[in-house]
């Protein structure tokens, strides 16, 4: 959806600042890797890096910037706000 919008902002004039920032934002999704938390990994404390919500009935996702290797869990919510952080 990312890239539909980057692409059509040209046929709009007052648009390119909205072209510039999902070109960006496209650039750095290209850089982070979001998966499920692997079933064997069980640090002592689960929660979302943005919230610090660690309730159980949460899902939480890995979220790894694949050019440095950082990981960092987050909820469904805030997985977008995390990828930025990291990326």
């Amino acid at each position: 959806m990312i890239t539909g919008i980057a692409r059509g902002v040209g046929q709009f004039d007052d648009a390119r600042q909205v072209g510039f920032r999902a070109a960006n934002l496209r650039l750095r999704m290209r850089t982070i890797r979001i998966q499920d938390v692997p079933a064997d990994w069980h640090p002592d404390h689960r929660c979302c890096l943005h919230c610090g919500n660690d309730e159980p009935t949460v899902r939480l996702r890995a979220v790894t910037n694949t050019k440095t290797a950082q990981q960092a869990l987050a909820c469904d919510r805030h997985t977008e706000q995390v990828a930025a952080a990291l990326g």
